[in-house]
């Protein structure tokens, strides 16, 4: 009996001491990897018991729904009131396309005493898995803290909106410090390289905002010098006077000037600065990509197009897998259709070659019965059918949309194989099962109710795709 007594003691104070052993952290070293990257990532096991602990730590990348790969185990000796951290290492072959699972289990024998997983994915272009963050201003001493609770949160982008002394004419600050021509927040040089760095070891797709206009001193010193450079030289100007605001620029930290000031984009040297800019900006600060609040355009269609193709080459050719972006698609309820319609050769120049348009219209239709896309069917309609035209030529689709106005602008955005831009419900759901979302090789349903029955009241044949597996299989 006494013995008996003495073993259920043992055990009970050796499950007392086992349920002190928790997961700190399951971390993938990169949020965002290319194919034919290593992969790799970290367990961290806290122990808060009195005694050293003897554990196994298992993990494994998931793909799809439920595919294991590289299943790996290591011993880890945790001492009293300590964390301890296994490392792993996978091969690129481990690894899929899309959303992945980095998932872990913590052993005491073969007792599992703690599990946990977090994700990450695997594309070559960005904008395939992008779910992205604005992030208009950085500080290095706060910097790890603040990549952190971003990865945490399922981001891995982010879009450095107002940050160069002008968006157009001055991307390549050579001081330390400056105010943003556009919104004049404050930048430093150290902090702007430090978020970029930080964010790239992380895994983050970096991309700078690009505009074809100008805000603030900057782009006038560059007219001071070039007067011909301003748009509407020797005709009517096209700039705002701005002396009274100017005089206050680097005085008043509470001033919020909005100058604007066209460049001459019918000059072809004017052009060609403004696409060296951006050029000389991402081998200065290493930049994934570009997102435009108005490209850079010309009198016909044609025009535009041809600058389009231009701009690519010159940034592909040093950066191959360098990405595009434009707030372009459209006001009201035709969306891609009309401007594919006005303007054919720019849309699909736009489009070609992996270009992401953007609806940031589509932000404030829940604003009132006025907006034309107040009604979900209207809503959800005029994505399913601007994706499926930025697909077909070539392109990515997303809508500007700001997380806690409604869960089902999220579901609508994400079910039409759109990205949601800036913020989302559901992003760590949408994060590792983006494949499911934004596989390239989804293609829509076009009969469903042949396929699968269902209440004439639910809305599902809009959103019925076919997604193959391999060369036998489909989902």
């Amino acid at each position: 009996m006494r013995v008996m007594v003495l073993g259920g003691l043992l055990l009970l104070l050796a499950r007392a001491c086992l349920a002190q052993v928790s997961l700190v952290r399951v971390w993938p070293e990169k949020i965002w990897v290319k194919p034919g990257q290593p992969i790799s990532g970290t367990v961290t096991v806290k122990n808060a018991g009195a005694e050293t602990v003897e554990l196994t730590v298992e993990a494994c990348l998931v793909h799809d729904l439920d595919t294991v790969r590289g299943m790996q185990r290591q011993a880890l000796r945790v001492a009293a009131k300590s964390e301890g951290t296994a490392a792993f290492r996978w091969s690129p072959r481990d690894a899929g396309l899309y959303g992945h699972a980095l998932r872990a289990r913590v052993l005491h024998g073969n007792r599992v005493v703690a599990e946990g997983e977090n994700y990450f994915a695997v594309a070559r272009c960005y904008w395939d898995v992008a779910l992205l963050k604005t992030f208009p201003y950085f500080t290095a001493d706060k910097g790890p803290s603040e990549i952190a609770e971003v990865r945490h949160n399922n981001y891995n982008g982010f879009e450095f909106f107002f940050w160069a002394p002008d968006d157009f004419a001055d991307m390549t600050p050579e001081a330390e410090y400056w105010r943003s021509g556009q919104g004049r927040y404050k930048n430093t040089r150290t902090n702007l390289k430090a978020a970029i760095d930080l964010g790239h070891a992380n895994g983050l797709a970096l991309i700078t905002y690009g505009k074809c206009v100008g805000y603030g001193p900057a782009i006038l010193e560059y007219f001071r010098k070039r007067p011909e450079n301003a748009g509407g030289f020797g005709e009517q100007l096209s700039f705002m006077h701005g002396a009274w605001e100017l005089t206050r620029w680097h005085t008043n930290d509470a001033f919020s000037p909005n100058l604007r000031f066209y460049p001459n984009l019918s000059d072809p040297r004017v052009l060609a600065h403004g696409m060296n800019e951006i050029l000389e900006s991402t081998r200065m600060f290493g930049w994934d990509g570009v997102r435009f609040d108005g490209h850079f355009t010309a009198k016909t269609d044609a025009e535009t197009a041809e600058i389009d193709r231009r701009l690519k080459t010159l940034l592909r050719k040093e950066f191959p897998d360098y990405t595009f972006g434009y707030n372009y698609a459209g006001t009201g309820q035709s969306g891609l259709k009309t401007l594919l319609e006005r303007q054919p050769l720019e849309t699909k120049a736009l489009l070609n070659g992996g270009g992401l348009v953007m609806n940031e219209y589509i932000v404030s239709a829940g604003a009132g019965p006025a907006h034309p896309l107040h009604r979900w069917d209207v809503f959800a309609g005029l994505l399913v059918q601007d994706v499926d035209i930025a697909r077909r030529y070539g392109g990515y689709y997303c809508a500007v949309n700001h997380e806690g106005r409604s869960p089902y602008r999220s579901i609508f955005i994400m079910a039409a194989g759109a990205h949601p831009y800036y913020g989302s419900e559901f992003r760590p759901f949408v994060h590792r099962y983006n494949q499911y979302f934004w596989d390239r090789a989804l293609t829509r349903v076009a009969r469903p109710d042949a396929l699968v029955q269902a209440p004439d009241t639910l809305r599902w044949q809009s959103w019925t795709y076919l997604r193959p597996v391999d060369r036998r299989r489909q989902q």
